[in-house]
Formats: structure tokens, sequence, C-alpha cells
């Protein structure tokens, strides 16, 4: 993947450059160009400046009456088991374990405050610059995509990208943790940003499915077919290193999903 798009000339460093890999920037960043997109998010240093530790929870309530969850800003995974993440940082920051540097950049915010949504199921979508890649849409965590309900939250991800200048899509490879709310209505939970990250885990980063130890070859392949589609080019994948069998196997699992579709 990370060669497919260095060939067709993508910059792999420009949006981590800006930090939109970090959760508050990104939010403030979608929400000034599409506001009802991701859900209010704060910065948990900036809220308890000042407060008294023990007052703490109902000064949270108050930012965020409709119910709150708190993330850290930067990793995987950060919306899964939210409750009890939630209540794990509010304890060790109530017990006086953690040190409160007080208000900074938004970059310096280590934890995010989130509005609560009510979710029904979440999903995965991909996306290249500015364009949905419709047969990636995944649930997020399990069970397979039923006939036509990709459709939903790919239309509202589509909203989204046309509403965005081109200086944030150009060049982008991003994968939206969307969720299907119970009242029916969508809501982006955070947006996974390709690319080259410099400071939490640096290297290159994509979406995990692509390196999906059952999944990935299949989902890697429609890629590589969006993008040949898409850019009028051709991807050979050729597995030719015998010396590293998995990658090698992988390789070869790829090439061979690529014919089938």
């Amino acid at each position: 993947m990370r060669q497919a798009l260095l060939a067709l000339g993508f910059d792999e460093s420009r949006l981590t450059h800006w930090r939109l890999e970090h959760k508050l920037v990104q939010a403030w960043v979608f929400r000034h160009y599409c506001p009802d997109s991701l859900p209010p998010t704060l910065g948990l240093d900036r809220l308890a400046q000042g407060v008294n530790l023990r007052d703490l929870r109902n000064t949270l309530s108050a930012a965020l009456p409709r119910g709150f969850v708190i993330k850290t800003a930067l990793g995987d995974c950060s919306g899964d088991d939210c409750d009890r993440r939630t209540e794990t940082v509010l304890s060790w920051i109530e017990s006086g374990a953690r040190h409160m540097p007080g208000a900074g950049t938004l970059a310096d915010e280590e934890f995010i405050v989130q509005e609560r949504k009510n979710i029904r199921r979440e999903y995965r979508i991909h996306t290249i610059e500015d364009r949905v890649i419709e047969d990636l849409t995944v649930h997020r965590h399990q069970g397979s995509v039923r006939p036509g309900e990709r459709e939903g939250p790919n239309r509202y991800v589509q909203r989204m990208l046309d509403a965005l200048p081109a200086g944030i899509t150009s060049g982008s490879n991003l994968g939206w943790d969307v969720a299907l709310l119970d009242d029916g209505g969508f809501a982006v939970i955070e947006v996974n940003v390709g690319g080259i990250h410099n400071v939490y885990n640096p290297g290159f980063h994509a979406s995990g499915f692509f390196h999906h130890k059952v999944y990935g070859a299949i989902y890697s392949a429609r890629l590589l077919l969006f993008l040949e589609r898409t850019y009028g080019c051709r991807i050979a994948v050729i597995a030719d290193a015998p010396g590293r069998p998995d990658e090698d196997y992988f390789y070869s699992e790829v090439a061979d999903w690529k014919t089938r579709f």
C-alpha cells in the first residue's frame, strides 16, 4: 500500500505535519468545515485547569451535559471500552497521581473529553483523497456487512469529503470510524490518518484492516483495484521474497484476490 501511494505522488507526511492525527486537533478542524460531524470534543487539561479535583466530574458534566467519554488523544483503539477507560482516567486524576499540566496548545493535550453518543453499530470507511472506496466499508468490530448496508455510511462520509478543502483531502489516506446512532443518524467518532507519524509510535500508519491476518489480503486487493480505476494505472503485486515467508504469502494472496474481483 505504501509503495503504491508513493508511486502515485502522495505526500505521506503532510497531514501529520499539521498534527491531524491528534484527535483534538482533527475534531476542531473537521467540525470547522462540518459542524455536526464529530461530537463536541474538548481538551481535558484545559477543562480541568484551576478546578478542584473533587469537582472535576461535575465540571466535565457541565461542559458536556449529554454525557462524556475520555479518550487518549493519540493512539489506536481509543474508543474501545470507553466507560472503563473513562473511569480509570478520572480515578487516576482524583487520586492525585497524575500531574495536571494545565492548558497548553491543542496538540499538548494527552486526553480528550468527547460528548457521549448512543451507538448502535460502528463502521470503518476508507477513503483516498476526496473519494470513498465504496466496497471497503466494513463493521469496525465484527459481523458481515449486509447488501446495501454500506450506502448510508458511505454517503455520509462522501458529503464530508465534499465539504472539506483540497488542502486536507489532496493526497490523503484516511480511515473513518463512523457510528450509526440509535436515532438512525451517523456521527464520525474519529479519523485515522494514514502516513508517517512522528510522535506516537513513529513510522508509517495505515488502517489495520489492510494487514488483518484473515482479511487483509482481500482489503488490500480492493484498495489496489480502486487505485487502478481511479488513477488509470496498473499495479502488479509480485511475491518475490521467499526468505520472508509470511510477507511472500501475503503478497501472493493479494495478487490472487486481485484476479477474483
